[in-house]
């Protein structure tokens, strides 16, 4: 017998077993215990205990009957009207809900109930403009590339000549912007940035081939041109002029890339030189020129990062999605990789995907090339004409102008026709 149960307790027990006549399974239906439980508890019972309960229930006596079940009849009928009464209920909500949408209807559309205006002030008066810095960003040039309009079914044409003629389209209309009326105001300072490949080069054996000019004569042209950039920048805007330069993978000296001594080995480490050289003494220019192949600035507070993105570790992203995946990708790992050593990134600014794109975290360039035998016949990209990025700065609000200057002009292939199909 288990010792948990009180004398009270095993007496009751036993009423109910006499009440039901001896019947187990109803008297544990009754006490809420399992029926093979109470069978064997009973069968433990001493016998003097068992006796007394036998002999009550000989005794004649009133028997509580154990209630009839219902019909199955009656059970269902029952369940029918408590669904009548539920499915009620959500109907009822439902005309509830239909009239408060028609009250609301009426309120609004209808103008039943006029809802007050509110209150605001708003200040008039003129403020002085807050002059924005502007931020040229021109990479990918690769000076000297031929590209033959036969070879791209007449969509785009390059060489010298056309890069000279598309530089000088990109310095006019960027004087253009910084200038009222497009602007507000002139800028207070003007950043050149050069993002690399500057030379076609001889990286590639039909580059090699096909080149207009090799890179001794190449330099020296492309010197000219950006020379004759920065200069009329500087007359015309009549502000100081910051040129950043880094190197990219075209501009190298050998044959596979290298990561070290990456800037020693690339022709636009030279150029870069010698441009800050030729204005050495003319305190309206400053160079910034990084001794890596990533330029760090600071532009009204806003932080820069302008790589040429051969080396953000992502991939040639020639899928479906194209190079724009591997240009986010890019600048994410860029501003994770700067946050973990403690500097901030705002703004990144690639090129090298020949991809004019504005990403969550930057700018990824154009080309002035544009259009390509590689672009059509490899990795078979859609035609856009060669891009350039120009972007004014607030000290406030950070980047808020974004314009791509197409430099391409009618006769340079069937890309810059209006009207083509």
């Amino acid at each position: 017998m288990p010792a948990a149960l009180t004398p009270e307790e095993i007496a009751h027990r036993l009423t109910v077993i006499a009440a039901h006549g001896g019947d187990i399974n109803t008297a544990a239906d009754e006490l809420r215990v399992k029926r093979g439980t109470l069978r064997e508890w009973y069968a433990r019972l001493p016998p003097w205990q068992r006796e007394k309960a036998e002999a009550v229930m000989a005794q004649p006596g009133p028997i509580t009957p154990r209630p009839p079940e219902e019909p199955l009849a009656v059970r269902q009928e029952r369940r029918l009207k408590d669904e009548i009464t539920r499915l009620r209920t959500e109907l009822n909500q439902a005309h509830r809900d239909l009239n408060d949408a028609e009250d609301l209807r009426h309120a609004v559309f209808g103008l039943a109930s006029p809802i007050d205006p509110a209150q605001h002030t708003i200040n008039l008066l003129p403020k002085k403009a807050t002059a924005e810095a502007a931020l040229l960003f021109q990479s990918d040039e690769q000076w000297g590339e031929v590209i033959a309009p036969e070879q791209v079914g007449g969509l785009n044409a390059y060489n010298r000549h056309i890069a000279a003629a598309r530089l000088r389209r990109l310095i006019e209309t960027t004087i253009r912007c910084c200038l009222p009326p497009y602007s507000v105001a002139p800028p207070p300072v003007f950043y050149y940035c050069m993002g690399g490949d500057s030379l076609s080069g001889s990286i590639h054996e039909e580059l090699a081939e096909t080149n207009d000019l090799s890179s001794i004569p190449a330099i020296m042209d492309y010197c000219a041109n950006v020379r004759w950039a920065i200069e009329t920048l500087r007359d015309q805007l009549g502000c100081p002029i910051v040129v950043i330069r880094v190197p990219g993978n075209h501009d190298r000296t050998t044959k596979k890339p290298r990561h070290k001594k990456y800037n020693e080995t690339s022709l636009d480490t030279i150029i870069s030189w010698h441009l800050e050289t030729t204005f050495k003494g003319d305190d309206r220019v400053t160079f910034l020129i990084p001794r890596e192949n990533d330029a760090y600035f600071d532009l009204l507070g806003w932080k820069f990062l302008m790589t040429h993105g051969d080396m953000m570790g992502t991939g040639g992203g020639t899928g479906y999605i194209g190079p724009v995946a591997s240009i986010t990708k890019g600048h994410r790992k860029i501003v994770e990789n700067y946050n973990d050593i403690g500097k901030r990134v705002d703004y990144v600014l690639t090129g090298h995907y020949h991809t004019a794109v504005e990403t969550e975290y930057g700018f990824g360039n154009g080309s002035l090339p544009g259009y390509s035998e590689y672009a059509r016949l490899k990795i078979r990209a859609r035609p856009c004409p060669p891009v350039q990025w120009l972007l004014h700065i607030h000290p406030e609000h950070g980047v808020t102008t974004r314009r791509k200057i197409n430099v391409g002009a009618p006769g340079e292939g069937l890309l810059y026709e209006r009207g083509r199909a």
